[in-house]
């Protein structure tokens, strides 16, 4: 056999390998993995003031994937940051949600916004969710500043 030849099949194998290994990668997240972020009542609606308000959320990795790690924070309506979660190791398996509570409280939108970190093959991949819910006011008359920029619902 040619030395080309043999060039030529060794670099066609070389393809091959790295493209079945992108595939392989892409097909390990094809059931739409990410993280959900939601409240007792949906994103979007309507509390009392100092209501509890129920945050729930759920990371989902169609790979074998045995922890995630998490930082959930709460936006308030007067511009305070509340860091309710910050970089913290969760177990994540099917059907697994975690919960926090929250006062509602003071009145106005409030913000939600989550990132959940994996690590797949030695790269980390991060996700990212929000939700918002409105404080002693109603919702309906809001106009949106911005859209959701992950649904994985």
């Amino acid at each position: 056999m040619e030395k080309k030849t043999v060039i030529r099949i060794v670099r066609i194998l070389i393809f091959i390998s790295v493209f079945l290994t992108g595939f392989y990668l892409i097909s390990e997240f094809s059931e739409n993995p990410g993280v959900n972020l939601w409240v007792d009542k949906g994103c979007g609606e309507n509390y009392a003031v100092r209501e509890r308000v129920k945050i729930w959320f759920e990371v989902i990795t169609p790979v074998s994937v045995s922890d995630a790690t998490v930082t959930l924070i709460h936006y308030t309506s007067d511009g305070k940051e509340y860091y309710m979660m910050e970089k913290r190791t969760v177990p994540i398996n099917k059907n697994t949600f975690f919960m926090h509570e929250v006062q509602a409280t003071p009145r106005g939108r409030h913000d939600l916004e989550i990132f959940a970190t994996v690590v797949v093959n030695g790269e980390e991949i991060t996700f990212t969710n929000t939700c918002h819910f409105f404080v002693g006011e109603s919702s309906v008359f809001y106009l949106e500043p911005f859209t959701m920029f992950a649904d994985f619902s």
